[in-house]
């Protein structure tokens, strides 16, 4: 869970932002035709591997991830 639910400061126009990081197939587009998810929420959907090389590159959104998100579940303990 990231952005404004994860820090607690959301409200009545927040939508629900959740980064999921699996094993995909396909590029980012692809990726989000095949997830269907209910109005109000926003999804990103990462590979662990881009995971890794964003952190490794020290990118402003994933280092705010790591900083500010809640964990749901850790499966490629990425969090750890």
């Amino acid at each position: 869970l990231i952005g404004s639910y994860a820090r607690g400061d959301f409200n009545l126009w927040s939508d629900i932002d959740l980064l999921i990081i699996a094993d995909f197939n396909g590029n980012p587009v692809q990726r989000l035709k095949s997830i269907d998810f209910p109005p109000g929420y926003e999804t990103i959907l990462l590979t662990p591997e881009e995971t890794r090389k964003m952190r490794n590159e020290n990118k402003k959104f994933i280092n705010d991830v790591f900083e500010e998100g809640l964990a749901i579940r850790d499966d490629f303990k990425l969090f750890h």
